[in-house]
């Protein structure tokens, strides 16, 4: 065994007897070096996880830039999302209570609400028009300052991770670095003072046929009651007491609904066909004949009067109608057939023609020489016969006696037959005013569709600095001493990190939507109950909770307002008109607006640098060079990459724009404080 050992230490390299002694374990010498070596090992290893630790941080800190740079363009995009909708919804709304104003308009008796809904409406709009255009302004002019906003805050946010140990600073860029966003469609106007127009057009148009309308109904009334509304007489009782009318021929009519001005007509025809039928001479001697005669003339001039007019209901419900005046005295009757038919019997006395009124005349002695008329009497060609005394005068007596006095037939007739001229006219001038209504409803239409299709296309073309992305930096300036010396190693040299972050929709539906209820505060500050006010913003909160859905329920919002309106169903033109505006707020095709919220979420800063058309390397290189030069951050970065900066960031509120509340006349300033974007 002793002999094993000795050779075995014999063949061992000098080199290694100090590390293993004799019997084959390790020397002191071996354990002190293996500590010593492994001290060293664990040492280089705490320092490396150091230096990669604090590689990891500025990375970290770099990210937390970019994030924080991108959310304060998150912040911006629902500024814009709430003024957008709140201008567009204010503009839907102005245009249904202006639509609601003009069909109430075409209604005859309405104007007084339509006109109300107008100027309601127009109210909105100009509300409407007031916000778009200050806000068009404010955030111009925000958008401006939103690239120091977002420096600010990445820079803000670097300085925060900063310790005693360790300094870091940076910032971030907004790509793009420069607002390209084109609010000039925001400013087009709607023909406000052009819809006011068309409404008080119509409005008059609508009155004016709301008058003829009128004259129609008591025109009619008028002559209903002349013929069938006893007041000790009327034409119904005339014609069963003189004429003895059966119920047939003689019909009553307990209402003017049911009447007509043709059965008043048909009921004379019967009078006058039945009297003609039924005259008699009623007193004695030639007097008593011319007076028979006189009145046989007229019954038979009035029936074959009757028979000539005429009342026809048309199948577009228009009637036609010509109710025959007849003679009410001497002088109206010479210009009529009574007076120049030629039909009484005249002789030939001593040479001179005598004119009768009946053939047996005691004066007529002479031999027959034809027939006369009246007119050739006062013209002198026949003279009057000295027994019978027929004159121009007696025949105009007839209808003079009856329609001078509440007794007579003709009296009622008279009234009848006046109300009936007064009717038509009343007809005619309703028909045309009625065209005139039609015709501006065409127009009002018309304006109507150029306002919606403004309200559609006014909207601004967004895309603010950052709209792309954010990229940010973060530096440490300095070198940083190591825990642990290794070798000649004795510091962490500076350093740089580069980071992205882009806007994401966030789809949480409980948090998601920036329009949940937001005009329940201005409902609660300003809408006394009742007031137009509180209808207006009620009817705004209602469209932007639609405004999310591209408004859906739109048409059904308009149907709700348009069916408060009495008188529609059965007016031609007001229904047409709210027919014709409801389609085109059915065809307006709003597309749903996307009112989620956004949020920032890393990327890939070649993501928004390709975007922005930057190559990654030189640009890389640019924030090195930067950063090293020890740049003021961020007004720095700023200048360096030719970021014009519209304002310095300050503790007063900036105005983003003006609201006048509709009804109220209350100018609220819209502001912010741009330190809370930070």
């Amino acid at each position: 065994m002793s002999e094993h050992k000795t050779q075995r230490q014999d063949f061992a390299p000098v080199s290694l007897n100090c590390f293993i002694d004799e019997e084959g374990g390790y020397t002191t010498i071996a354990a002190a070096v293996a500590l010593i070596l492994s001290v060293t090992l664990i040492a280089s290893l705490a320092t490396a996880g150091w230096a990669l630790a604090r590689s990891a941080d500025t990375q970290a800190v770099a990210d937390s830039a970019a994030i924080s740079a991108t959310q304060v363009v998150g912040s911006y995009t629902v500024i814009v999302q709430v003024l957008n909708a709140c201008v567009q919804t204010l503009g839907i709304a102005g245009m249904l209570l202006v639509g609601v104003g003009m069909v109430a308009a075409a209604v005859p008796g309405s104007a007084a609400v339509g006109t109300a809904a107008t100027d309601a409406g127009i109210k909105v709009l100009q509300a409407r028009r007031t916000l778009a255009q200050s806000a068009a302004q404010g955030l111009s002019k925000l958008e401006k300052i939103l690239p120091l906003l977002c420096m600010h805050a990445a820079t803000q946010t670097i300085e925060a991770q900063s310790t005693d140990s360790l300094t870091y600073r940076g910032s971030a860029l907004p790509f793009p670095m420069q607002s390209e966003s084109d609010f000039s469609s925001v400013n087009q106007e709607i023909d406000e003072e052009g819809l006011e127009e068309t409404n008080a057009d119509l409005a008059g148009a609508s009155e004016k046929k709301e008058q003829y309308q009128q004259q129609e109904e008591s025109s009619k009334e008028e002559a209903w009651k002349a013929d069938c509304v006893p007041d000790s007489y009327c034409m119904r009782e005339r014609a069963g007491k003189l004429g003895h009318l059966n119920s047939v021929q003689n019909p009553e009519c307990p209402s003017v609904a049911s009447w007509n001005f043709g059965i008043a007509l048909d009921r004379a025809r019967a009078y006058y066909a039945q009297r003609l039928a039924n005259e008699k001479q009623t007193d004695p001697g030639i007097e008593g004949e011319t007076d028979s005669a006189v009145r046989k003339t007229f019954y038979a001039y009035a029936e074959q009067k009757m028979q000539d007019g005429y009342y026809r209901e048309l199948p577009d419900g228009t009637l036609e109608m010509d109710l025959p005046a007849l003679p009410r005295d001497t002088d109206q009757m010479k210009e009529t057939t009574l007076y120049t038919q030629s039909v009484w019997p005249t002789t030939d006395e001593g040479g001179t023609r005598v004119i009768h009124s009946v053939k047996d005349c005691p004066g007529a002695t002479g031999a027959p020489s034809g027939t006369a008329s009246l007119s050739q009497l006062d013209a002198g060609e026949v003279q009057e016969c000295e027994v019978c005394r027929l004159t121009a005068s007696a025949q105009g007596n007839v209808a003079s006696a009856t329609t001078n006095t509440q007794s007579g037939f003709e009296h009622y007739w008279r009234i009848i037959e006046e109300a009936s001229k007064t009717y038509q006219q009343a007809c005619e001038k309703e028909e045309q005013a009625d065209s005139e209504v039609r015709n501006l409803a065409e127009e009002g239409s018309d304006r109507f569709d150029q306002a919606l299709q403004i309200l559609k296309t006014s909207k601004a073309s967004l895309c603010p600095p950052g709209a792309w992305g954010c990229v940010a930096f973060a530096q440490r300036p300095q070198a940083t001493k190591l825990p642990f010396t290794v070798g000649e190693v004795h510091e962490l040299p500076p350093g740089i990190a580069i980071s992205a972050a882009v806007l994401a929709e966030d789809n949480d539906e409980e948090h998601g939507s920036v329009l949940t209820h937001f005009a329940d505060g201005w409902l609660e500050t300003f809408g006394e109950t009742g007031s137009f006010t509180q209808t207006t913003l009620s009817l705004w909160d209602s469209l932007l909770g639609s405004y999310r859905s591209g408004y859906n329920d739109l048409t059904s919002v308009a149907d709700n307002l348009f069916d408060g309106i009495g008188g529609v169903l059965g007016n031609d033109s007001a229904q047409w008109l709210k027919d014709q505006l409801t389609s085109l707020l059915r065809d307006l095709d709003l597309q749903p607006a996307d009112t989620r919220m956004r949020k920032p979420v890393l990327t890939q800063s070649g993501n928004v640098l390709t975007q922005a058309g930057i190559e990654r390397s030189g640009f890389r290189d640019r924030l090195i060079e930067l950063a090293q030069s020890g740049v003021e951050m961020p007004e720095g970065v700023a200048d360096a990459f030719g970021i014009v900066i519209g304002a310095a960031v300050s503790d007063v509120p900036f105005e983003l724009a003006r609201f006048t509340v509709p009804g109220s006349g209350k100018e609220i300033p819209l502001t912010i404080d741009l330190g809370g974007l930070l």
